[in-house]
Formats: structure tokens, sequence, C-alpha cells
């Protein structure tokens, strides 16, 4: 910018510059001698100013500067006074007052560029941007040279999606810095937003060629590879940019999201507490934090995330929701209810939370509450699944099979090449005592999923029901060989044995029950039938 202003300290705040502005010099104010006149006091109360405000003693060079424009003995000193009180006020946060400052200024000298600069600035931090526009735009008429004005007015482009203006200007600017890292590290930026990622990479790369120690180019680089789930690459530029710039919060969440949508939770929480350090004030940190301790099972740390969030927005209905699955993992579904009823209150559109609160009153034996909130949850969606598939379950616990049936029927022409369905619906023909009908689902079950040890028992006892013996035997010993620790179909593959007379068979499956550890009823079960076997 224009050299008659020479001792002018430029302060702009908000966003950093990339360099020193063109045509703009530093050079400290004249020092007087002892054969020098008499400064102007105008001159003293700025040269005072300037010392003050490099010291950052901001509100001790508003006063020294309020002094020189009282004083009004010298317009173009009084134009660099409202200037750089307004540098001042802006930096102390004041931006109304620095904006007055700044537009006095421009009123008494219209060609000071650095004076829309520093406006354009404080626009953009109020988020007006066409006004911050125009000062830029300004600021390139006076001095079109200006690669920090280009590069302002190519950020403010891009915020608003005129994606060609703004490539325009970094065009420009990498034409006058002779290229500079962070432009086409942002140029690159404009590019992702347009959707041209081979043009985005280009630029990306070139500011790491530029720059390899420019972190916010491995960083941006790093989204773009999110954007083709190439994970290894984008932990690997994530990673880099984190040991250059090991502040970087968005690269630490973005890192954190990737293990945790591939499964490394371990690594996801260790950057979610890194975040949690940085930005203790983001809930959305804690809420992938609880998430992560949840995946981890550790149940109680992810209550207390979500109960810290909820004290930071306690109207937010997903963290009760997801606090009330946490109080469902624990046990406690008394707190489940409260959670979900206060979800249901802030989100009353929501189907998720009328079919979990459903869920456990269908766990707590409630099955009347259960069936209100699960037709209340297909009311809001006619297509949820899940809402048929619980429905469906408080049905068959009240014994009405026919509307069980329909519900489950439902659940397999929504999803017919899922086995819930035809599994549910075999239980509730099995309840029903129709086991030809149980044993046909249970087949098409089978058929989808070969290795699926539900299905196996429930043909099994079908098969049991109806005399099929060898057929029950040999699905219950493919049960024991997909789950060889659960001691239920050694207790139902030993009734066989038993019915059939093969006594050293029984008594070796009901022992081997008990070896395993059922719950209390089970275990007396067995227990009576090895009394009874045995003439105790």
């Amino acid at each position: 910018m224009r050299n008659r202003f020479l001792f002018i300290i430029t302060i702009i705040m908000g966003i950093a510059l990339l360099g020193a502005c063109s045509g703009a010099v530093d050079v400290p104010p004249p020092t007087p001698t002892a054969a020098s006149a008499p400064l102007d006091p105008s001159v003293q109360h700025f040269s005072s100013a300037q010392e003050y405000i490099q010291q950052g003693e901001y509100e001790l060079a508003i006063a020294e500067l309020t002094a020189v424009i009282q004083l009004n003995s010298n317009s173009v000193f009084t134009a660099m006074a409202y200037y750089q009180r307004g540098v001042a006020y802006a930096a102390l946060g004041d931006s109304s007052t620095a904006l007055a400052d700044f537009s006095q200024c421009i009123i008494l000298d219209p060609a000071f560029a650095l004076a829309y600069f520093a406006r354009g600035s404080v626009y953009t931090r109020l988020g007006q941007i066409d006004l911050s526009i125009a000062d830029f735009s300004r600021v390139i008429e006076l001095e079109p040279e200006d690669v920090n004005a280009y590069f302002k007015r190519a950020m403010l482009y891009d915020a608003i999606e005129e994606y060609d203006l703004a490539i325009a200007d970094y065009d420009r600017a990498i034409i006058l810095s002779l290229g500079e890292a962070a432009l086409y590290n942002n140029r690159g930026t404009t590019y992702f937003h347009m959707g041209d990622e081979d043009a985005a990479l280009a630029d990306f790369n070139q500011a790491i060629q530029i720059d390899p120690t420019y972190a916010p180019a491995y960083y941006n680089r790093g989204r773009l590879c999110m954007a083709g789930q190439e994970w290894g690459a984008c932990i690997a530029d994530f990673s880099q940019a984190i040991e250059l710039a090991p502040d970087l919060a968005d690269a630490y969440y973005r890192r954190g999201l990737i293990y945790y949508d591939t499964g490394n939770f371990e690594l996801a929480l260790a950057d979610f507490d890194r975040l949690a350090e940085l930005i203790p004030d983001a809930p959305e940190i804690y809420y992938y934090r609880a998430l992560t301790y949840a995946a981890l099972g550790r149940y109680e740390e992810a209550l207390a995330d979500f109960s810290h969030l909820i004290v930071l927005q306690p109207e937010n209905a997903a963290y009760y929701f997801n606090r009330g699955v946490i109080h469902e993992r624990l046990g406690q579904p008394e707190s489940a209810v409260a959670d979900y009823t206060r979800a249901i209150a802030l989100a009353p559109d929501d189907p998720a939370a009328y079919n979990n609160r459903g869920n456990v009153y269908l766990e707590m034996g409630e099955y009347l509450l259960a069936l209100d909130d699960l037709t209340a949850a297909l009311a809001l969606d006619p297509e949820y699944v899940l809402a048929y598939q619980n429905r469906g379950r408080a049905y068959l616990a009240l014994e009405q099979y026919r509307e069980a049936l329909d519900d489950f029927t439902r659940l397999i022409e929504l999803q017919p090449e899922e086995i819930s369905g035809y599994i549910n619906r075999a239980i509730t023909y099995y309840r029903w005592d129709h086991m030809q009908l149980a044993i046909a689902d249970l087949d098409r079950a089978i058929e989808i999923s070969p290795d699926d040890p539900e299905a196996y028992h429930w043909r099994g006892a079908a098969y049991t029901q109806i005399g099929y013996y060898n057929q029950a035997i040999s699905d219950f010993n493919k049960v024991i060989s997909l789950v060889p620790d659960d001691p239920t179909p050694y207790y139902n593959r030993g009734l066989i044995y038993k019915y059939l007379g093969q006594q050293k068979n029984a008594i070796a499956d009901f022992q081997r029950c008990l070896e395993l550890g059922p719950d209390a009823d089970l275990q007396k079960q067995v227990q009576d039938q090895l009394d009874k076997m045995m003439g105790k």
C-alpha cells in the first residue's frame, strides 16, 4: 500500500495475513535530535500510541489516539489516528467502535487502503459478507497487486459458494505471490467444495511440496481422502497434521471419527480425550466419546459423558435418548424409561424413542404399555422394522398369536432376507401349536443364515414336539457345534435321549449342562432329571 504513512503499525485482526501487504514499508517514526524543533503534540501522542499497540496496551493506545483526534491539528494524523484507534478497538473485541473509526478514517481519506482492509476484516468477523467483499474489492481497486486482499476476498466468495469467483481470486493471488502454500491449500479447498477432487488433490499436493511443514494442507488432503474412504491415507495425513500442529483440533476430530467407524475404539478414545482438553465446551466431542465408551462396554463413563452433555444442552432430545440406551445396558430400566420419556417430550415425532421405551416396558413385563408405545412408533413410521418386531413380541407375550403373526409377517415383507422375522414368526407358530408352519419358517431362516444357532434350536424343539427325534438331535448337535458353551442344547438333547431310553447319553448331557453353569431355573430342572434317573 502507499508509503506516505511510513510509521503506521499494521495490525489487522481476524484472519492472519499471508505476508506483508504489497507496497507497505514499516519504518519507525523520525527521532528528534537536539537541533530539531519541538514535535507537534499530535506526533508525540501518535508515537506513544504505536508503542502501546506494540506492547498490547490497547486501552492506553486508545487514550493517546483520542488525544490526537481531539487536537485535530493535522488531517493526515487525524485519519491515521482513527485507523489506529480502530485497530486497538478491534483487538479489544469492540467491533462496532472499530467499524466507526475505520469508516471515519475513510471519510477523511477515501484512498486509505489499510482502513478498507481492516474494516473488511471486522465485517468478516461479524458475518457481514457482502460488506466485507465490497471493502476488499475497494482495496484491490486502490492496490491491484495486494495479495492479501485477493486472498481474503477469495475466502469470502468460497463462503457464499461463489466458487468461480473464488478460484479467479486465488489464481491472481498465486501469480502475485509467486506461489504461497496457503493459497494453493485454500484454492484446493474451493475445488473440493466444487466437487473437483482431482484439482483439489493437485493443489493440496502442491502446497505440501512448497512447504512440507504446512499442516493445513495435510489436514485438507486427509478430508479429501475421507470422501473416497481411503482410511489409511486419511489417518496418515491427519497424523502428519497433528505432528506439525499438535493443537489442530479438527485433525483429532476427524481421525477419531475414522478410528470409531473402523472399530479402533481405543485409538478413537485417545483422540476424543485430547479434543476434550483442547475444546472442553464442545458438545460433539463428549457425544462421540460417550459413543466410544459405549462401544468399549465402559457404560458408566458413557453415562457420565451423556449426563455432562445434558447439563450443557438440556433441551437436546438425542442426549436423553442415548443416555436411555446406556441405562438399559446397565440394567437400569426405570432410569431408561425416564430418559426416553424426556426424549419424547422434547421430540414427540421421533419414533425411535417410542420404540425403545416400548422395548423397555416389554422387558419389564409391562406388555400393555409396550403395545401403546410400539403402536405410536408405527403410527409415526409405518415401515419401522424394529417396532414391528417388538410389538410382535409383546403380542406373543400376551398370547395374542394372530396379531403377533401379522406383525412378524409384515416384518418379513419389509426385510425378506433377514432371519429375525422368520424366527419370531416360527416361535409364534410353535407357541400356537402349528409345528409344521414353524419348521417351514425355520427352514427358510437356516437357508438365509446357515450358522444361526437360534434357528436350529427352535427347529429342534419343533421336531421334538412332533416326534421327529433324530432330526431334533441333529439340530441340537448343530447348536452345540456353533455355541459349545451354551448349556441349553445339552439339556434339550438329554431330554430326547431320556425319552428314547438312552440313559447313558442322557446323563452325560445333563451333567455337561450343569458343568457349563446354567441359570438357577435350568439348573433345578436338570438336577431334578438326574435325581429321577438315579433314583434319588
